[in-house]
């Protein structure tokens, strides 16, 4: 990231961030627009370890952000609607629902993304999920679209 001349958001004065009890190194930096980006590396899920990374290393869009008034709330709503689980644990400000390979990522309105000093803000998204139905959703009053489609 360094030779490509993108500036790593340093946590405790170091690049890069391990997170115990999600068994996982993170670099967090910002895209050309602004918005942070997270490259997690999940050591749970089994790669290929071949030397320097590059992009082929990038396997999939693990994490969605979506800032809500009331984590609780959305969090019980998402429960039900999609069949996902709380990851590890939440609380009223943060709460990751879904599993390694896809979390949606609850955030309280009044707190920063993490690797950011940047406030979390609503702005329009599209969420697709590949599942064994079709549904299109809008989520409680924000501008979130969550699309189900068939898994093929």
């Amino acid at each position: 990231m360094k030779n490509k001349a993108v500036t790593i958001n340093q946590i405790n004065g170091i690049d890069h961030y391990y997170d115990e009890s999600w068994n996982c190194h993170s670099i967090y930096f910002y895209d050309p627009l602004g918005n942070i980006v997270e490259f997690i590396a999940r050591h749970a899920i089994p790669g290929i370890e071949h030397g320097d990374f590059n992009s082929q290393d990038i396997k999939n869009i693990s994490e969605i952000g979506l800032p809500v008034e009331d984590v609780q709330q959305a969090s019980e709503i998402l429960q039900k609607k999609y069949n996902v689980g709380v990851y590890k644990s939440s609380n009223n400000v943060f709460a990751p629902l879904g599993n390694e390979e896809g979390l949606f990522i609850l955030s309280g309105l009044n707190r920063n993304w993490a690797g950011s000093i940047k406030k979390v803000k609503v702005f329009p998204l599209i969420v697709d999920i590949y599942n064994n139905i079709e549904r299109n959703d809008s989520f409680l009053s924000y501008p979130y679209t969550i699309r189900e489609t068939l898994f093929r």
